[in-house]
């Protein structure tokens, strides 16, 4: 009977993911003013000591759980700015995205960027002010991480870049 109800939880979870995800014209953003594109079934950690994990999309609907810090999660869809994810347990929530990381994030630590010209940004968001660039090949120390964003030392200074044009 357990069995039972566990997989009858996954099949409805699969349809309401396929059902949201159809609707949807355009993929999620990953993470805030994030480039990176959320997809069906990718894992994010939660950054914070408590994530609220509500009934529907938005803080008028009722908290139904919490998630903790470091825990894992898997990302379904989204309404109205709000992450739906299925948590470790098995129970589905929305969440709001910006308190979450992919799982596959580098560390702090030397990185090199990628291209011609990575911009360097006074918060991490396209929209920020530009405080700069580097070069192709110019070596950073990544300290911080904001989603699909890092925190960057160069030249006595900080900054936000994107994480896709970096690499260790």
């Amino acid at each position: 009977m357990k069995n039972a109800s566990r997989i009858l939880r996954r099949l409805l979870c699969a349809l309401l993911a396929a059902l949201l995800l159809s609707a949807a014209v355009v993929p999620a953003l990953a993470v805030g003013q994030s480039t990176t594109l959320a997809k069906f079934g990718d894992k994010y950690i939660v950054r914070v000591k408590k994530l609220n994990v509500r009934s529907g999309p938005g803080i008028g609907y009722r908290v139904t759980k919490h998630a903790k810090k470091g825990q894992n999660v898997t990302y379904l869809g989204k309404s109205k700015g709000w992450w739906l994810v299925e948590l470790p347990s098995g129970k589905l929530g929305w969440v709001d995205k910006q308190y979450l990381t992919r799982s596959n994030m580098p560390r702090s630590g030397i990185y090199v960027s990628t291209t011609k010209k990575v911009k360097v940004y006074k918060s991490p968001k396209t929209s920020a002010r530009k405080l700069g660039s580097l070069k192709k090949g110019t070596s950073v120390y990544l300290d911080y991480l904001n989603g699909d964003w890092g925190l960057i030392y160069y030249n006595g200074r900080s900054g936000w870049v994107p994480l896709k044009y970096l690499r260790k």
